[in-house]
């Protein structure tokens, strides 16, 4: 199967306001800190297209090492569903990274969150499989963080320093890791996989995501 390619691409992200933006101070390079954001946001369905194409890949490699005929039929249905939906998840990424942002990361996620801060009373309400998830989101936000340090460093000081802050301040970088997760799970939940597909993806798509940031970070620094 030929790599997936975009062939249209809307560059309104470019122009349009952005409305989340307003809760982030003024400052004397704001223009460039906009620009990023923008620009950020209008390829961010091509950065989602070498994530799906990773774990295309993965799941091919997976289906042709099936030990059984069973697991090969189920890697194969998880693929063939990826490769249906692709174009359409790569269409809705920007609006759901728009979203991400608009929230904030300061605003815990589930999805997102260390198990560690999970209060005792949460766990008693968990099933084995919810736990199960719950582990595997807080490893993959651990280390989708430690994929990005020195070029989230970066643009941490750049983000920081367009609006005359004086020092480094994560918390004036809308463009935190941790919101592309949120926004790849949003669409993947939108994409309803079967349970089997769901399993699937899972692991081979938050691998493919951490490899992808690690090459090649998703914001655009001009």
């Amino acid at each position: 199967c030929a790599p997936f390619s975009m062939h249209k691409r809307k560059d309104g992200w470019r122009d349009r306001p952005m409305n989340h933006l307003a809760r982030y101070p003024a400052g004397p390079d704001i223009e460039v800190y906009t620009q990023i954001v923008r620009t950020t946001l209008a390829t961010s369905g091509h950065f989602l297209e070498r994530v799906i194409e990773s774990t295309r890949r993965a799941l091919q490699q997976r289906e042709d090492q099936a030990r059984t005929p069973r697991e090969s039929h189920s890697v194969m249905h998880a693929r063939q569903h990826l490769e249906r939906v692709n174009f359409v998840m790569c269409e809705r990424f920007p609006n759901a990274l728009e979203q991400a942002i608009a929230k904030g990361a300061d605003r815990e996620q589930a999805a997102t969150r260390s198990l560690f801060s999970v209060q005792f009373d949460d766990l008693e309400l968990m099933d084995e499989s919810q736990l199960s998830e719950s582990v595997e989101r807080a490893r993959a936000g651990q280390l989708l963080a430690e994929a990005v340090t020195e070029p989230l460093a970066e643009l941490n000081a750049l983000m920081s320093a367009a609006q005359g802050q004086s020092s480094v301040d994560p918390g004036h970088n809308p463009l935190q890791p941790v919101l592309f997760l949120q926004a790849m799970q949003a669409v993947v939940g939108q994409m309803q996989p079967s349970d089997a597909s769901k399993r699937r993806w899972a692991s081979y798509v938050r691998s493919s995501l951490l490899e992808v940031l690690s090459t090649k970070p998703p914001w655009i620094i001009i």
